[in-house]
């Protein structure tokens, strides 16, 4: 579990004071973990800094510190890495990938909808993506956020926590789909995976 917001709020204080910029440049070692084939998760270390994996994802893509400095260039990993990291990463550690974690039949629907997806957005701005809403054991619940101002298609609005959503059945209708009608295309899809999967009363789609 790497602590990627120590690049942001103190990453410029290590390499100047504390350890130098060797080490700090080694600091949350996500793509050595990666390379290596260790399954990691990337954290806030909320209270020490703010919750918000937007943020946390943010930190791991870019490495940037307040001063401008990209601490450990060779540290950095892609916003797909950072994604699943936050996502099945974060339910592997705690031992419960077979529930959340990702979109498949038979896990929890809980997932978060986000304005535009951090996948093809400028990776700088990750941690300025909106939050349409969240939906929780398959029910919708708007957000009270400009994010969800005005139409975007659905390929920027539905990042459903996992980093690949190639349904065909679904992928089909992606591009005519804005966040008028989320919640019946979210309920398109719970309603399948609980014709697949009775026996669950929370079934991701």
């Amino acid at each position: 579990n790497i602590f990627t917001n120590h690049i942001w709020y103190w990453g410029d204080q290590h390499h100047d004071l504390t350890v130098g910029p060797e080490r700090a440049r080694r600091m949350e070692a996500c793509r050595t973990a990666e390379r290596e084939g260790v399954s990691f998760s990337i954290h806030s270390d909320a209270n020490v800094t703010p919750l918000g994996h937007l943020h946390t994802m943010w930190c791991a893509v870019n490495r940037v510190t307040p001063s401008g400095r990209v601490l450990g260039p060779d540290e950095r990993i892609s916003p797909t890495s950072a994604l699943r990291s936050v996502t099945l990463g974060s339910a592997y550690q705690l031992h419960l990938d077979h529930e959340f974690g990702s979109i498949e039949c038979g896990k929890a629907a809980d997932f978060t909808v986000l304005a535009e997806d951090p996948l093809e957005v400028d990776p700088m701005t990750i941690k300025d993506i909106g939050i349409w809403g969240t939906v929780v054991a398959g029910q919708p619940v708007a957000a009270n956020t400009d994010a969800r101002a005005g139409r975007f298609r659905a390929r920027h609005a539905l990042v459903f926590l996992v980093a690949d959503w190639s349904d065909s059945h679904v992928e089909g209708e992606r591009d005519s789909v804005n966040h008028t009608s989320i919640e019946r295309v979210v309920t398109d899809r719970v309603g399948l995976c609980r014709a697949v999967v009775p026996n669950r009363d929370r079934a991701g789609p």
